[in-house]
Parts: C-alpha cells; structure tokens; sequence
C-alpha cells in the first residue's frame, strides 16, 4: 500500500514539473543558463525581465535599464533606437511622440528641441517647414498665426509683419499691402488709405496727406489736381471753389487769386471779366 501511494506522488510531482517546465536536480546536476535554483530543489525559469547567465544560483538578475528580456533568457538584449525601458523590463517602450532615442540600449528618450517635432518611436526628430513653429517636447508643428511668418525650416518662433505688409495663418513670408492701402504691425489685412491721403507704392507703412492744390478718394494711389476754379490744402479729400472776387486759372491750385481793380469774378470761374458799367456805355 505504501509503495502505491509513493509511486502515486512521484508521478503527481513528474506532472507538476513538467507542466510548469520546471527541472527537478539532485546533487550532481546543475540547472541551464536561463534557469536558477529554486528552494535548493528543482530548476525554474527565469521570469521575463530577468536573466541568469549560469543557472547556478538560487536567484535571477534583473536586467539593467536599457534592455529587456524574455522568460528563460540567459542574456537581456539591448533596446532599439527609438525606444527605452526601466529596470527588469520583459520589452522596450516606444518613445513618445516629442521625444526621440538614437542610440541602443538606451534607459531614456530625450526631447525634441524647440523647432523640431517628431512621432512615437522616433530615432530623430525633424525640422519643421517655413510657416510653422515648435517648441520643445512638440509633436506637431503649430502654424504661425496670422499677421507673423517663418521663412526657414525649423524655426522656434515665429516674426512679426512690419507696416504696410499682412499674412495669414501659416505664411512662410509676409505680403506687401497693394497701393492705396496700409498696415499695422501683425496685420492679416490691409486697409485703404483715407481721403485726402495715398499710397503709391507696394509695401507704404503710412499713406502720406496730398499736397495742397489736389485731393483723393479713399485708397488712392495718387493725388488727383484740383480742376481750375478750385483749390485746395494739404490732406484734402475734395475741392473747394474759389470764392467770389477771386479765381484759380490753373490745375492743381493751392490757393485763389484776387480779382485786380476793374475786374470781377463769380463762383468757379477761372478768368477774370472786366465790369459793365451802363453808365460807361452811354
């Protein structure tokens, strides 16, 4: 009866090992490189994480940070690029997006620098495009927003449009403002130069007041003379007409003339007329 129950417990102990791959050892065996020592009894595998170079002890070492390793591995091997792992690690972790890792068997990722981005696992990071712009640890480049630009790769900022230029979201360059209108600084629109002002060039900062003897409409890129009759000062958006006893006999006048001695002139009028006198004509 007690050899059935012994041979009944050597074949529960066989399935036991067997089923969890463990090795039983005597005394004159020693367990395999991925292996260690359990209770001074049988082999176990390492767990992942861990290796055991010999087999010869009762112990498994983690593997350092930077590699990582499978169950029963003898060796940790060393992490990719592109990705990392902490202590007793069973794989390597990708990293993360803003983050890049260029070399094997790396414990850490490090950051991508202001005008870089990059993706999860990356080995690098890259530029980003003019019209755009990153700051560190970015996944994406942001655009420049509107009334800046950025005209090179891998800018960390964006710049601000002078007067007399605009831009929209995302603008490598800024654009000059047509004639008859301006801008602020940081504009996304130009906007028309007043009346009694103009702009006659592309890009103006400021629209310039008319000279006196001509006027404008609202963005304008030129002056327009006063017409003969008329006048005007400096800035003005139209013209007035001379008044009476005075007269302007040309274009682009500044100011009336007075009438001479025996002359008159009605309103508008550009030349002089000598007066009728009916006691004269008699």
């Amino acid at each position: 009866m007690l050899n059935i129950f012994s041979k009944r417990l050597n074949i529960i102990l066989f399935l036991y090992l067997f089923i969890n791959r463990i090795t039983y050892i005597n005394t004159s065996s020693l367990c395999e490189p991925g292996q260690y020592v359990a209770d001074n009894v049988y082999c176990a595998p390492c767990p992942a994480g861990s290796y055991s170079l010999t087999g010869e002890d009762n112990y498994c070492v983690y593997c350092p940070a930077g590699t990582f390793s499978k169950t029963s591995y003898s060796t940790c091997d060393p992490c990719p690029v592109g990705s990392y792992s902490p202590q007793g690690s069973s794989k390597c972790i990708p990293c993360e997006a803003g983050t890049y890792n260029n070399l094997v068997g790396s414990a850490q990722c490090f950051a991508c620098i202001a005008g870089t981005y990059s993706k999860s696992g990356a080995s690098g990071c890259d530029y980003c495009p003019p019209g755009t712009f990153s700051e560190p640890y970015d996944s994406t480049c942001r655009p420049c927003p509107g009334g800046t630009y950025s005209n090179g790769s891998g800018s960390n900022t964006c710049k601000v449009c002078p007067k007399g230029q605009y831009s929209y979201v995302g603008y490598s360059s800024c654009a000059d403002c047509p004639e008859g209108f301006t801008s602020e600084q940081r504009s996304t629109y130009c906007v028309p130069c007043p009346a009694g002002k103009y702009a006659n060039k592309k890009g103006s900062a400021s629209c310039t007041n008319c000279p006196p003897g001509y006027y404008s409409s609202s963005g304008e890129a030129t002056c327009t003379p006063c017409p003969v009759g008329t006048y005007s000062s400096s800035g003005a958006d139209i013209c007035l007409p001379c008044p009476e006893g005075t007269y302007a006999d040309r274009t682009g006048s500044s100011s009336c003339k007075s009438c001479s001695s025996g002359t008159y002139a009605l309103n508008r009028r550009s030349e002089e007329r000598f007066s009728r006198n009916a006691e004269t004509d008699i």
